[in-house]
């Protein structure tokens, strides 16, 4: 789990930082390994890093504090506050949505960290337990419905629209390639 949960990012941003160039001039390569990191503005593009930070201290506050409910609270309410103040305070995303979308989420999952502690040292009323379940779920039913029609609009409005635009560029590119041809035929005549 070390492995994979480390390895991966680390290992990503080596290759990527070896090849910044091509992620800009080649073009295949950066529709092949821009996909973490296209949300982001530039300056922000290592951000996907939080979600690996996410699932660390998930990881650590379930196995290896599972006996002290106050301390994995600590740890994964941390986490979440962190990323709200930092997505508020800088908005890394490049369309502003992504930023009001994430920070709705990462507060809801705040909200279900903070139910799930008060549950866990019984803090809660049966009566207030079911209400505050009714509230998490209808904020996370709204945060994933938003997801849901962002996914949706990327998959049946832009990469269509990169598609056609791979189409008329590739049109363009056989337009000059014939020009080009032709006045080859014409200077050599």
């Amino acid at each position: 789990l070390i492995v994979v949960t480390a390895g991966w990012p680390i290992g990503y941003v080596y290759f990527v930082y070896r090849n910044p160039e091509k992620l800009y001039d080649d073009r295949k390569f950066g529709e092949r390994w821009d996909f973490l990191y296209d949300p982001f503005i530039v300056k922000y593009r290592y951000s996907f890093i939080a979600e690996f930070w996410i699932s660390v201290s998930l990881a650590v506050s379930a196995t290896l504090l599972s006996k002290d409910p106050t301390a994995q609270f600590v740890v994964s309410g941390f986490t979440f506050f962190a990323l709200s103040f930092l997505i508020i305070a800088l908005s890394p995303f490049r369309r502003r949505y992504e930023n009001g979308t994430m920070f709705a989420l990462m507060l809801s999952n705040l909200a279900a960290l903070t139910f799930i502690f008060l549950t866990e040292i019984d803090a809660l009323t049966p009566t207030m337990s079911r209400y505050l379940i009714w509230i998490l779920m209808a904020s996370v039913t709204s945060v994933v419905t938003v997801l849901f029609t962002v996914v949706v609009y990327h998959i049946f409005w832009v990469w269509k629209a990169k598609g056609l635009e791979q189409e008329i560029n590739e049109v363009e590119a056989e337009k000059r390639t014939t020009m080009q041809s032709a006045f080859r035929d014409l200077v050599t005549e």
